[in-house]
């Protein structure tokens, strides 16, 4: 009975919670970037399902933990995760991108893709080589 009573008391906390307010958390190397304000990174939008509305696309960059090292990346939507990708896609093994700047153009052209509205946005490994990841 503690137990639920207790679970209870964390939802009701968790429902009670801003449901307008937003915290953007950019890392790259030296930096780390905590805003409310997401007009302080770079996005671009999409249309919706709703003609009216359009959904806002950021690319956020960040550094690996030292299982993966490296670089990766995540693409928020409305300031909602929608993918995470810690690791180079299309190659075998568990790899991050070696510098920011490839996880930055790695997450832009998936970024462009969702533009294009091309679903799956997948990155193919002709893809990776033309960006100049390997």
């Amino acid at each position: 009975m503690k137990i639920l009573v207790t679970f209870i008391g964390l939802l009701f906390c968790c429902a009670c919670g801003s449901k307008n307010e937003s915290t953007v958390v950019a890392i790259s190397a030296d930096s780390v970037i905590v805003s409310s304000d997401s007009s302080s990174i770079p996005t671009d939008t999409i249309a919706t399902a709703s003609p009216d509305t359009q959904a806002q696309i950021q690319v956020i960059v960040f550094k690996n933990d030292v299982a993966t090292n490296g670089y990766g990346y995540d693409i928020m939507v409305n300031g909602k995760k929608m993918i995470h990708q810690p690791t180079i896609p299309a190659i075998s093994g568990n790899h991050g991108f070696h510098s920011e700047s490839d996880a930055s153009n790695a997450g832009a052209l998936v970024k462009r893709k969702l533009l294009n509205n091309e679903m799956p946005p997948t990155i193919s490994i002709d893809e990776l080589n033309s960006l100049g990841i390997h």
